[in-house]
């Protein structure tokens, strides 16, 4: 392994970009003036055991070309981590900020290809490159926020909205609430068109990073998962296009959003390609707001879960704004019921936007967004839910 303290590439020549040809260890900085490094089946490290290293400089046609070989930023914070990855022509960065662990002489290890992630198998929607980051002696568990780029707009395969995904091969694929993966991860996710970005807030877990939309690496393709209030009584109904190895679903009931109890068992069909219906009565909700939720479980014993549908049982039926305030570098708020928004605008003391997001998630009662980067200060929330306008003055220290 060679070991050097500062590494600057300043490659002004067009084509091949400079080759790696032993392992390299970089102490303090990977700089970046202009043209690309190769990994050419090599690995790279940046930082120490007890000190983060830095990256500066990386862009277009000036990063790493990481499709052979692995970057490995180590980890000794929680900080942001940018990994400056592309290939041969494409800067495809994947950027990471660890919220909360124990993260001292640990690292990230990182790779990025171009192509189709190889288990999405059932998709005509999707995203044509994928990130391996997976962790290195991790203390404890973390939660952590991404960002991944794509450069080029033909990465886009097909047409309909995206989600960013992830997939190892203990636990299958994983999505951000709105996607059909096997399991439901984070507190949001989305994909930025115009950006050429996926973000992806609250995850704990890490493995081969994408996107995809009408993808069906699933057990099930569960099109639809709704909750409505029928007198005093609550209907649950949902509906499947595709069933593989299904047993049976459970429907789980909350009154907290955060712990589920199980109040019903349907049998599924086991295998099968069509549109099939399902429903379930739930004849003593709770007072106030019940959430929802269907776990899909396999005959192998393995389970999935769908998004949260929130009822409001209460005989007042004004929609209500009941709390919103900075916690923890998170934007929370809670409606009295579960309502559509439509957007929320954050706007700073001058009146500038800082934050602004069109909500697609449906019938949600309460969120958190990450705001990490905001500084301290006075903020004006404003909500969109129908033809109504929720607004709040927030403080964060």
């Amino acid at each position: 392994t060679q070991k050097i303290n500062h590494l600057l590439i300043n490659n002004s020549k067009t084509g091949n970009a400079i080759k790696l040809n032993v392992d390299m260890q970089v102490d303090s900085i990977l700089e970046f003036t202009t043209g690309r490094l190769s990994l050419n089946g090599k690995n790279m490290t940046l930082g120490t055991t007890t000190q983060d290293g830095l990256v500066i400089g990386a862009g277009f046609n000036k990063h790493l070309n990481a499709e052979l070989g692995y970057f490995i930023c180590r980890t000794n914070n929680n900080t942001d981590y940018n990994l400056p990855l592309g290939d041969s022509t494409d800067y495809t960065p994947f950027s990471i900020s660890i919220i909360t662990g124990t993260q001292t002489g640990s690292a990230i290890q990182s790779q990025v290809t171009k192509g189709k992630e190889p288990n999405l198998i059932v998709t005509t929607n999707y995203l044509n490159r994928f990130w391996n980051i997976e962790p290195i002696n991790f203390l404890s568990n973390v939660d952590y926020d991404v960002m991944y780029n794509y450069q080029n707009i033909a990465d886009v395969i097909g047409t309909g909205v995206l989600y960013p995904i992830k997939y190892n091969g203990l636990n299958g694929w994983s999505g951000s609430p709105g996607s059909n993966a096997n399991s439901i991860l984070g507190i949001t996710g989305s994909h930025n068109i115009a950006g050429k970005s996926f973000t992806w807030y609250g995850l704990n877990s890490f493995s081969n990073f994408t996107g995809a939309g009408n993808s069906s690496p699933l057990p099930i393709q569960l099109l639809s998962f709704n909750a409505v209030k029928n007198n005093q009584q609550v209907d649950c109904k949902w509906a499947t296009a595709i069933e593989v190895n299904n047993d049976y679903f459970t429907i789980e009931r909350s009154e907290d959003a955060l712990n589920f109890n199980p109040i019903g068992i349907i049998n599924g069909a086991g295998n099968s390609n069509l549109i099939l219906n399902y429903s379930f009565t739930d004849f003593n909700p709770m007072e106030g707001v019940n959430y929802y939720r269907l776990r899909q479980t396999d005959f192998d014993g393995q389970s999935t879960l769908s998004e949260i549908k929130a009822v409001n049982m209460a005989v007042d039926s004004e929609v209500k704004l009941l709390s919103a305030y900075f916690a923890n570098e998170e934007l929370v708020f809670n409606f009295n019921q579960g309502v559509a928004i439509n957007k929320l605008n954050l706007y700073d003391v001058l009146g500038r936007v800082v934050y602004s997001v069109d909500y697609n998630k449906g019938v949600i009662a309460f969120d958190k967004i990450n705001i990490s980067y905001l500084l301290s200060g006075n903020y004006f929330l404003e909500l969109s839910v129908g033809d109504k306008l929720f607004s709040k003055k927030l403080i964060k220290l």
